[in-house]
């Protein structure tokens, strides 16, 4: 997956925004997923191999977000370097805005196809999603325990963007995980806006 798109928590300014915007409204995006395999660069052919591909792309991002998590609750344990553990839990960031680019694709691709087959991606991938969720409460309990608390804001943050995510793959038709997409714009400006200081 080289060279995704990604937004830096904390760095995004008004262009940024109106890029992210771009790709959230656009019903003709391409595919802009990079990856290397046959079955990634190849147009998918029917309705069941647009899911596959989505879903397989939704679940690398969680699988990725999931080892980011286990590496903070490592640091957290292991470093006296704030500032680094503050650059892990950005990148948590950074991995959800792939999850999001992902979906998006997937909706497009879907939009064009036609696709009347979807309803909803499989249980795997929410349960997936739960347990990054649980493995971000315990960073929180683990920032308070350390008297980490200027970073426990910033990975509630985290934790509400996870929630988000668990609504995406917990949609059971496209229009629905097309307005949870739309409602992603509000979480963005939710980071342009908020600015955090250890």
């Amino acid at each position: 997956m080289n060279n995704s798109p990604v937004i830096n928590f904390g760095l995004i300014d008004s262009e940024e925004e109106e890029i992210i915007n771009e790709i959230l409204d656009s019903s003709d995006l391409p595919n802009t997923i990079e990856c290397s395999g046959e079955r990634c660069l190849t147009p998918p052919e029917d309705d069941w191999d647009i899911i596959s591909r989505g879903s397989d792309f939704i679940m690398l991002g969680l699988e990725t977000l999931d080892e980011q998590l286990d590496l903070i609750a490592t640091h957290i344990d292991t470093e006296n370097d704030t500032e680094n553990i503050l650059q892990d839990i950005r990148k948590g960031f950074s991995i959800i805005d792939d999850i999001i680019l992902y979906a998006t694709t997937f909706i497009n691709e879907a939009n064009k196809a036609k696709v009347e087959k979807f309803k909803g991606f499989y249980r795997d991938i929410l349960d997936f999603a739960k347990t990054n969720i649980s493995k971000t409460l315990t960073i929180i309990r683990k920032l308070r325990a350390r008297s980490l608390l200027s970073l426990v804001p910033l990975t509630k943050d985290l934790l509400i963007e996870q929630d988000h995510i668990k609504k995406l793959v917990h949609g059971n038709n496209l229009e629905q995980i097309k307005e949870l997409l739309k409602e992603y714009r509000r979480t963005i400006r939710r980071r342009i806006s908020r600015r955090y200081s250890i």
